[in-house]
């Protein structure tokens, strides 16, 4: 049976932001495409650029689409929907798909409106060292319940454990045995999970590091796409934006300086900044081996765990080793603008306040800023959490409530306020009725009295008992309700956070199989960007 898709519109927080710090809007798409065509056009990095990724996803088996969309990007009215994420095991959370989809789907868009083509880029920022970010996965178990799977990893900052970026470590050091008989123990067994495992597998052998890893995920959950991956833990594109590096040594504070600046104005418009740079910190890592070490700036000479650098010597090293060097997160926007020929940037809520303090950053490197939009936000509500709302009498919004409070919600609800106060009048009855015959059973005769007063006993006793039980059935029935409204947050409201912030996709392909993204591409294809989408899930005719 098809899958079937409805939409709810839902809460996307849109962050107001002042005009002057923000990103051009998508209204603005023709002037930001002139700027950047002339400035793509200036540097003339496309051939090598092109060069570059077409070696890479031959050499990783890319799709064909994928390998026509890198050919593509050679000719001068080809332009990027550009969205990036770090590689999270199996992908990482919902919004990483998300960002993936908003790309292909505004891709799609602009080139029915437009004259120009543009490709969907995914970044793949594996360069990043933050194993806490990537080295896990959540689930919900058969039971709804939250688990969490997690690679052993040595966190950076332990004995003998440098910052090793964490897309290129082997993709051995995932136990995919292990993670295989975690699936098998978790979630329900459909007709999708043996297909499913097998394509996991196969993505696994196919990789040589945790990054190729999620680019092969990637092409097998989008395989029509045409998605182009950069991965940036390959180290093969500093040389491209060498002279931005040559800039941030020659000028290492600037960098920071402009980005505090642009804090302190939001502040003084009420806004809060996101980012602050801290005093010396470099825009850019070094690496030393397979460590990526941050940089200080101090008394004229950059500073590392240990080590320290003359400017020239970096100078220098550039020249010739360019991989060596690595944008941190304020200054890898910038590179990968300058290095792809970018007209719209999917960024997420977060994203979105960074990129308020950049654009003093982009001008200092003379990169024209290209669009921002909004991704999609999507929160995927299947059929069992439908029917537990619907036999609660809830709507999905309610989840959104802190548990204690929708609990008490749904137990005041369910609650039978008239059955102590039944029971008591039932007692005081017995009582009082009872107590009418004992005094007529006397005046017949004293031993009939004893008689009456034992059936009251009894008959209180059978109320008391009666009480009791219903009393219990009612404790049960409101423990049962409190768990099931604990499966139905986790279901959408995960430790308290927005389901795509905690929640990974193979939960839900387990549950759907791969028709569930082709089926929300086409569903969604005529929306705007941003939106915030309740996507109720069934299987109907």
């Amino acid at each position: 049976m098809p899958l079937k898709v409805e939409l709810e519109p839902w809460s996307s927080p849109e962050p107001e932001t002042p005009p002057e710090f923000s990103p051009p809007p998508l209204s603005q798409l023709d002037t930001v495409l002139a700027q950047r065509r002339r400035f793509i056009e200036q540097r003339g990095g496309r051939p090598a650029l092109v060069d570059l990724l077409l070696a890479e996803h031959r050499a990783q088996g890319a799709p064909a689409a994928s390998l026509r969309n890198v050919e593509r990007l050679a000719r001068e009215d080809c332009f990027a929907i550009v969205t990036g994420q770090q590689p999270g095991l199996l992908t990482g959370p919902l919004y990483t798909p998300w960002k993936i989809l908003s790309a292909i789907l505004l891709a799609r868009r602009l080139e029915r409106e437009r004259p120009e083509t543009f490709v969907p880029v995914f970044w793949n920022a594996g360069e990043d060292h933050d194993t806490a970010e990537m080295d896990h996965f959540h689930w919900l178990d058969r039971e709804g319940r939250l688990v969490r799977f997690q690679l052993d990893l040595p966190s950076p900052g332990e004995p003998d454990s440098p910052p090793i970026s964490f897309g290129g470590r082997p993709a051995k050091s995932l136990d995919i045995e292990g993670l295989l008989a975690f699936w098998d123990a978790m979630l329900f067994e459909t007709e999708f999970s043996t297909p499913l495992k097998a394509s996991m597998f196969e993505a696994w052998q196919s990789a040589d590091t945790l990054g190729e890893f999620c680019n092969q995920l990637l092409w097998r959950l989008f395989p029509d796409s045409g998605l182009v991956i950069v991965t940036s833990s390959y180290r093969s594109y500093p040389r491209l934006v060498s002279d931005l590096l040559r800039a941030e040594i020659e000028e290492p504070l600037r960098s920071n300086a402009l980005i505090n600046e642009a804090g302190e104005q939001l502040r003084a418009r009420d806004f809060r900044p996101r980012m602050h740079r801290p005093g010396g910190r470099c825009s850019f890592f070094l690496y030393e081996g397979q460590a990526r070490l941050p940089l200080q700036f101090d008394e004229g000479k950059f500073v590392a765990p240990g080590k320290t650098y003359a400017p020239g010597a970096l100078l220098a090293r550039l020249e010739e080793r360019p991989a060596d060097f690595s944008a941190a997160a304020n200054l890898r926007p910038v590179l990968q603008d300058a290095l792809l020929p970018t007209a719209v940037n999917i960024l997420g809520p977060g994203e979105l306040a960074y990129h308020l303090q950049l654009k003093s950053l982009y001008a200092l490197h003379q990169v024209p800023q290209p669009v921002a939009v909004q991704r999609l936000s999507l929160t995927l509500l299947p059929p069992r959490v439908s029917r537990g709302l619907e036999k609660l009498g809830l709507a999905a919004a309610d989840l959104q409530r802190p548990p204690a409070q929708l609990s008490s919600r749904v137990a005041s609800r369910q609650a039978l306020p008239r059955l102590e106060p039944l029971c008591e009048e039932l007692k005081a009855q017995i009582r009082h009725t009872l107590g009418l015959l004992r005094h007529d059973a006397a005046s017949l005769d004293k031993a009939l009295e004893a008689g009456v007063i034992g059936q009251e006993k009894q008959l209180l006793a059978q109320v008391e008992k009666l009480q009791k039980r219903l009393a219990a059935q009612l404790r049960r029935r409101d423990s049962h309700t409190q768990q099931t409204v604990a499966r139905l947050q986790a279901a959408l409201r995960p430790d308290g956070q927005p389901q795509e912030r905690v929640l990974n996709l193979f939960y839900f392909l387990n549950l759907f199989g791969p028709a569930l993204l082709p089926a929300l591409a086409e569903r969604l294809k005529d929306g705007d960007l941003p939106g915030g989408w309740l996507v109720r899930l069934n299987y109907g005719r």
